[in-house]
């Protein structure tokens, strides 16, 4: 009985003896585990960049400091070695991004933005680099059309048509509305003298993207291969017309400009929301600029955006805040002008409209509105001088050419009306535009109608409106049809209003 007792005690002994030795095994394993993953993100926090902010807006410097924290506190977050990247690259710290992409990357191999942006910021600096980088975003998320565009364009860059070609065809069977991947495969076909098929594949650029201002740049040279000196000024013209860079359609690399919180950022996204219509969100980028610093451009820019939202008020407070900045900005000038004129000030809308015009006597667009006030307050005369005017400076304005053969047409005014200037300005206009457009048409009816030729009256009047109904034109339909009416009894249609 003694003998087991001690038996036991010497066991029990012996396994708590084990279990220490193995929880102090465990505690060293661990010790080391986290030296080691400490000693780890330590590394990763000595590759931190910390950019040189002398000169840079104190909004920019704040944000960088505050992602840069971020990082510290989370060193082995993708997601916040990423997003100061992604503020690095925004505000032009370029290098100091791609060492956090790189970094982000690494720490999360599904994340496709972190390569992508990489990319973009080799391709941009014309690094071979780029093609690592776009292949590695190529394996996380292959079908993105934007992707395959931009890396076609790096290749071409490169000299690497083929293979450009294969990138932009691609994006093409991910997204066949696609206007640049379209506009690629061109330029190769341009490249290697293929004339037809750059030409088939321009087609389809400008068929789905007809603002695409370099297709248009391309398609004019196409023309000119081919001996075709009209059409490849036509294109020429429809090209200066346009931007000189259509920005690529790419949903992810807007994530990235939405980003930055300099001045220049927040007017150049208040600029795309403009072009797109987007009002409301261009006031708010236009006023986070102005809470910056004063600015005649974006207080213009601020009040045409409150003006397209019907809110003429704002409109005028900031145009008039644009012209205090400087008097001189023509733009700020016509604006202010047009929105009193809409507001039914119509004495200091032409005192503006008129300073304009001392401004720049040959900037035709004044003599236009200008015109169109007068006419609209019933002075026809002022305005066929205005129009008149414009027009011995830009002979070939079309917007000019009609407006003037509508008042000499239709004017209430006996002594003012001349249909045969009227015929001959409204068939020249309508020439131009191979006679499609029922607004022209219905002024050219009007003119014939005052030279008492009411067949061809009727005839054009009812191309105008079977014109305006294809394109469901309801207001002009309506206008069209009541001088229809007129013409069938042989009478002018003669405006009340001037």
């Amino acid at each position: 009985m003694g003998n087991s007792n001690k038996f036991k005690s010497l066991f029990y002994k012996r396994k708590f003896w084990v279990a220490g030795v193995l929880a102090l095994l465990i505690v060293v394993l661990v010790m080391v585990t986290y030296t080691d993953f400490f000693r780890s993100y330590s590394d990763l926090i000595d590759l931190l960049p910390e950019p040189d902010l002398t000169g840079i807006e104190v909004q920019v410097v704040e944000k960088l400091r505050a992602l840069r924290e971020d990082v510290i506190k989370n060193p082995g977050s993708h997601d916040h070695w990423g997003k100061y990247a992604m503020n690095l690259d925004i505000h032009d710290f370029k290098q100091e991004a791609l060492i956090c992409y790189k970094m982000a990357a690494d720490i999360s191999a599904s994340e496709f933005r972190w390569p992508y942006f990489a990319a973009i910021i080799y391709s941009e600096m014309g690094s071979t680099e780029s093609f690592t980088w776009f292949e590695r975003s190529s394996q996380i998320k292959p079908e993105y059309a934007p992707l395959h565009v931009l890396h076609g364009r790096a290749l071409y860059d490169a000299g690497m048509r083929e293979a450009a070609r294969k990138a932009f065809l691609h994006a093409i069977e991910i997204d066949s509305t696609y206007s640049h991947a379209y506009l690629g495969v061109a330029k190769i076909y341009f490249y290697q003298m293929n004339i037809e098929g750059s030409r088939k594949y321009l087609e389809k650029a400008l068929k789905f993207n007809p603002q695409n201002g370099e297709a248009y740049a391309l398609v004019a040279q196409v023309y000119r291969q081919l001996g075709d000196s009209a059409n490849a000024e036509k294109a020429s013209k429809m090209k200066e017309a346009l931007p000189k860079v259509t920005p690529i359609p790419d949903s992810v690399y807007g994530d990235l400009l939405a980003e930055g919180v300099s001045a220049a950022w927040y007017q150049e996204r208040g600029k795309s929301y403009m072009k797109k219509g987007l009002y409301e969100s261009a006031v708010r980028e236009f006023q986070s600029v102005l809470r910056l610093r004063p600015d005649a451009e974006d207080h213009n820019n601020l009040g045409l955006s409150f003006q397209k939202l019907g809110q003429y008020d704002q409109a005028i407070l900031h145009f008039r805040e644009s012209i205090a900045l400087n008097p001189q900005k023509i733009e700020a000038n016509i604006n202010l002008a047009t929105a009193l004129y809409e507001t039914g000030n119509l004495n200091e809308a032409l005192a503006f409209m008129k300073k304009a015009q001392r401004m720049d006597p040959d900037f035709t667009n004044v003599s236009l509105m200008l015109g169109t006030m007068y006419m609209r307050s019933g002075q026809a005369e002022n305005a066929i001088i205005e129009y008149q005017n414009g027009l011995n400076r830009d002979p070939e304005d079309i917007h000019l050419t009609i407006q003037l053969a509508w008042v000499l047409a239709t004017t209430s005014k006996e002594r003012l009306r001349d249909g045969n200037k009227a015929i001959w300005l409204a068939k020249k206009t309508c020439e131009k535009t191979n006679y499609l457009l029922p607004e022209l048409l219905d002024v050219l009816a009007a003119a014939y109608a005052e030279t008492g030729q009411f067949e061809q009256a009727l005839e054009t009047a009812q191309r105008a409106y079977q014109l305006a109904s294809s394109k469901n034109m309801k207001d002009l339909m309506k206008e069209i049809q009541s001088r229809i009416d007129l013409y069938y009894l042989k009478k002018p249609f003669h405006s009340s209003n001037f």
